[in-house]
């Protein structure tokens, strides 16, 4: 669904005066000959080309145009519920010719994507032990062409992590809001085998402070202990006492 951002290439064929990049600007419009500013917010290519066929009409004969994103907006999710790091998140828009790169060198990760489910999810830090991944509830915005306001799917993610069907690791788009619902007991062999997948942070950072040779964060893979932990700072020193472990759950306790 176009938006404020998105840049469109629109082909009048037999008018190449016409024929040229397009921006929505931010109260939803583009500039175009003729019809002056004519609102593209809300609307698919499909539903715009429609429209744009139907003004044109009045000025040109049989007119016959071409849509296409040139340049996508930047996509903002809001992720909420059983995630270690709720918030809105921001992915890079980026041109057609950087997403069809990435598509040929999926190694250079700092190019542009079509980000998915699965990237969301990561860049919220993972999820919580209490995560039901089986009930995933993706809202986002109706195009105007079908009535407008919101449409909800619900999304198995489990099948995803279990079973590899990428069917269930949608693309995500601007305004996008995901909840990822609570259930009621901890979820021990799925919460397992996602922490041990690249859904979860490779690292963790925990502070180390007190009779140690070197206080302060230290980074740690997931999954370290807490001799590891120590044994990262140099060790203990002489004479050290117990050690105090100290962890602040999402409730704030």
């Amino acid at each position: 669904i176009l938006g404020p951002g998105d840049v469109l290439n629109i082909i009048f064929y037999g008018i190449n005066d016409f024929s040229r990049n397009y921006p929505i600007n931010q109260e939803g419009y583009i500039y175009l000959p003729e019809l002056r500013y004519f609102k593209a917010k809300g609307y698919t290519l499909i539903e715009l080309k429609k429209k744009l066929l139907e003004e044109f009409d009045e000025f040109l004969v049989n007119p016959d145009i071409e849509l296409i994103i040139s340049e996508y907006r930047d996509i903002n999710v809001y992720i909420t519920g059983e995630v270690r790091e709720p918030g809105l998140y921001k992915f890079n828009g980026g041109n057609i010719s950087a997403l069809l790169s990435q598509r040929q060198n999926e190694s250079d990760k700092n190019n542009s994507q079509y980000p998915k489910l699965f990237d969301a999810i990561s860049k919220a830090d993972g999820i919580n032990p209490k995560a039901d991944l089986t009930d995933i509830k993706v809202i986002r915005e109706n195009s105007l062409g079908n009535g407008g306001g919101k449409i909800k799917a619900n999304i198995n993610f489990l099948k995803l992590v279990f079973d590899g069907d990428q069917s269930q690791n949608i693309r995500i788009f601007d305004g996008d809001i995901i909840n990822i619902p609570k259930s009621d007991r901890v979820l021990k062999d799925e919460f397992l085998k996602i922490n041990r997948s690249n859904l979860s942070p490779e690292f963790m950072t925990v502070y180390l402070t007190g009779n140690i040779v070197t206080k302060g964060p230290v980074k740690l893979k997931q999954g370290s202990g807490l001799v590891q932990a120590i044994a990262s700072t140099g060790g203990k020193k002489l004479f050290t006492g117990n050690v105090e472990f100290i962890r602040f759950n999402n409730d704030g306790s």
